[in-house]
């Protein structure tokens, strides 16, 4: 992704001088990132996670952030499936942090107002069982370690839930996105 970044950065010359670290355990200060750009952004991503990470973004910034995440999310019930009867787990909330609501509720209490927008969309989608089955297995192997036989588990009911071969699925995303002054709080 950041050689993308870095080759379109080229192309259109543009100058981009693209870091990678964990943004988990980054040193803003050492990094020359504290007070440094006029806009943060953190859309979408697991990176900002707890309160520790939102206030580290916050920190770098001497104007304004945005940030998205999930409000509310109706999942593929093959998931909210495989969770209970194949991993013995209750199904987590999603993948990205707290989503919004907590971060509009951190930043709301001490008197920041930001500007929040919501959308809404209802996903259809249609693949091969297959596929679906394995994109399953790579999203639920990035936080556990899964045994060939959760695995064949998962692959089975795939496989089950598809009988002619194509795996169907919809869902009800909700989304948010926020921007805030960091200087500002109670609109003044």
């Amino acid at each position: 992704m950041l050689d993308r970044l870095r080759e379109t950065a080229r192309n259109e010359g543009l100058t981009i001088n693209a870091i990678e670290c964990s943004w988990w355990t980054a040193d803003i200060d050492r990094l020359g990132f504290r007070g440094a750009f006029d806009l943060v952004i953190a859309s979408m991503t697991p990176g900002v996670r707890d309160v520790e990470t939102f206030d580290r973004m916050m920190a770098c910034s001497k104007r304004f952030c945005y940030y998205s995440n999930f409000v509310g999310r109706g999942s593929d019930t093959a998931h909210q499936e495989i969770f209970r009867n194949i991993l013995g787990e209750e199904p987590r909330g999603h993948a990205h942090g707290p989503g919004l609501l907590y971060p509009f509720m951190y930043l709301y209490a001490p008197g920041y107002r930001p500007i929040v927008k919501f959308n809404h969309m209802s996903r259809n989608r249609e693949q091969g069982w297959v596929e679906a089955a394995e994109a399953a297995i790579d999203f639920l192997g990035n936080e556990r370690v899964l045994s060939d036989d959760a695995r064949e588990k998962i692959r089975e009911y795939y496989r089950d839930a598809s009988p002619d071969g194509t795996y169907r699925s919809e869902a009800e995303v909700y989304t948010g996105m926020m921007v805030w002054s960091v200087t500002n709080r109670d609109g003044t």
